[in-house]
């Protein structure tokens, strides 16, 4: 053999040290990490929407109700209408985790918008102790060395199986979302569209009286306009939905 070339070989060899057993586990165990964070986060996103929507309907029927029992008064009306455009606008942050969740957050949702850190979602990898679960409870990776990859089988076949698995069903997901999302901006796009056809005829009245100028109205204006501006701002703008009242 060329010796220049078994040099070489030798050298490059020397270079690119071989991956342990050890440091594949802990590869292993971050990727599990960083799932089990991802998990967590999308769990707390599901629970703010729920609560958003709920909160969305709970406004509906609100304004069902005021609009057979809105006060004649067109000063009275715009800061009613204001107020309940408010309320809208933070319902529509809430759901897009673009706002404050205050006062739409439920006790079981994490604090910092119900993303988990990741203390509480990470296993542990030490060099003396392996792999741990969430707990700090050992994990055997020597016995069960699919442990510490999230119990990922290691098989070729069975590793694009279950690849293939997940990514089905993470499509599945995003298409629940997105379907989720097209149903909350049209509940939300119908409420603006009512809140906006009860502001025209308070300012229609406001003029009728001879005081174009009502500050109610004027207020109840820019407030739904914020309602358009938290609907951009949450990606849900773009939703082709009606607007018949």
């Amino acid at each position: 053999m060329n010796p220049i070339v078994s040099s070489t070989s030798a050298a490059t060899s020397t270079a690119l040290p071989s991956i342990s057993s050890r440091d594949e586990q802990k590869i292993r165990a971050a990727k599990a990490a960083v799932e089990s964070m991802t998990v967590r986060q999308d769990k707390a996103s599901e629970e703010r929407k729920a609560i958003a929507k709920k909160k969305a309907e709970e406004l509906k029927a609100r304004i069902q109700m005021l609009k057979m029992s809105m006060p004649a008064n067109p000063e009275a009306a715009g800061k009613i209408i204001a107020q309940l455009a408010r309320e809208l606008g933070a319902i529509v942050k809430s759901y897009g985790g673009t706002g404050s969740d205050a006062g739409l957050t439920s006790a079981a949702t994490p604090a910092a918008g119900g993303e988990a850190t990741a203390s509480e979602a990470a296993p542990t990898v030490t060099a003396s102790e392996g792999v741990s679960d969430g707990a700090g409870t050992p994990v055997d990776t020597e016995a069960n060395p699919d442990a510490a990859s999230g119990a990922t089988p290691q098989d070729p076949y069975r590793a694009a199986m279950a690849a293939q698995a997940a990514s089905s069903a993470e499509q599945v997901r995003k298409s629940e979302s997105a379907r989720e999302d097209s149903e909350f901006a049209t509940t939300v796009k119908q409420l603006l569209a009512e809140l906006k056809a009860m502001k025209a005829k308070a300012e229609a009245d406001a003029k009728a009286a001879g005081d174009p100028n009502t500050p109610g109205v004027a207020d109840a204006d820019k407030a739904l306009d914020a309602v358009d501006a938290a609907l951009g701002e949450a990606g849900l703008s773009g939703s082709m939905v009606s607007l018949v009242v």
